[in-house]
């Protein structure tokens, strides 16, 4: 807006002072008393008053201009933090993922890498089994005793067309679900899910398909309950950022145990 009013006063105060001195010119030589004493007065205020105008907009373009690169700068500086952070994180999990051969002890080096580095409260990984007809918890953070061992015994259904459930759809769909209260969705939700999401007090929650090779091999959840910090768009960028090594590892892993299984077998 800033930059059309310039562009307006500036051209139109470049057009009255270039028409004026010949228009004065004219008039003074048939009313020397008028052009003086009114018509150059007048000519005068006006593109003055057009000048500082002009000037007023240039001035608050220029602040514009300026806050429009802060804040560009403050973005590419965020980015670039979110970058650098991820880099560190995807290091340790694989630093992590070297020093174990087995898929649970992957799984429990990648949660524990999670857990000191990322600002979330709980987290989870649910992995499909062999069959993918359900998905099966394996490890995660966060989570009192009671919880722990309910989780050992809680899976979910793969095999039923119509669930709607968030881990269920965020598998099937690969994509990554926020939910940032439970109960706006409660009416979408199987007995299942919100019998789940009532036994560990869920109401807000991000879950991410783990994925390698355009196969889904199960979710990442994380969610807050002490802090109550809302989740964002942000923590979604960093999870998806994640959940590609991870899907890497765990399948490697698999593969390499039933190399070695067939191996000890023949």
């Amino acid at each position: 807006m800033a930059a059309f009013f310039l562009f307006l006063w500036k051209n139109l105060r470049n057009v009255i002072g270039a028409i004026s001195p010949p228009v004065f010119i004219g008039v003074y030589l048939k009313e020397p008393g008028f052009a003086i004493h009114e018509f150059l007065p007048a000519s005068l205020i006006v593109v003055f008053l057009l000048t500082f105008l002009a000037e007023f907009f240039e001035k608050r373009e220029l602040k514009e201009g300026v806050e429009n690169l802060r804040d560009s700068t403050d973005v590419l500086l965020k980015q670039t933090e979110t970058n650098y952070r991820n880099a560190q994180l995807i290091n340790e999990i694989g630093l992590a993922v070297s020093k174990q051969s087995k898929i649970e002890g992957i799984l429990s080096e990648i949660t524990q890498v999670l857990q000191s580095r990322l600002d979330y409260d709980r987290g989870m990984i649910l992995l499909a089994n062999k069959g993918r007809s359900k998905l099966m918890y394996y490890a995660g953070f966060g989570y009192n005793e009671d919880q722990y061992r309910l989780l050992k015994y809680t899976s979910f259904n793969l095999t039923k067309e119509d669930s709607k459930g968030a881990f269920i759809v965020a598998f099937r769909e690969q994509r990554p679900i926020l939910v940032n209260d439970i109960d706006e969705i409660g009416n979408t939700l199987s007995e299942h899910s919100l019998d789940f999401a009532r036994k560990f007090g869920a109401k807000s929650f991000i879950c991410c398909p783990i994925v390698d090779e355009g196969e889904s091999l199960g979710i990442l959840a994380v969610d807050n309950i002490r802090t109550k910090r809302p989740l964002l768009q942000s923590d979604i960028n960093v999870l998806t950022a994640l959940t590609p090594v991870i899907g890497v590892s765990i399948n490697n892993t698999l593969l390499t145990e039933a190399y070695e299984n067939q191996s000890s077998l023949s």
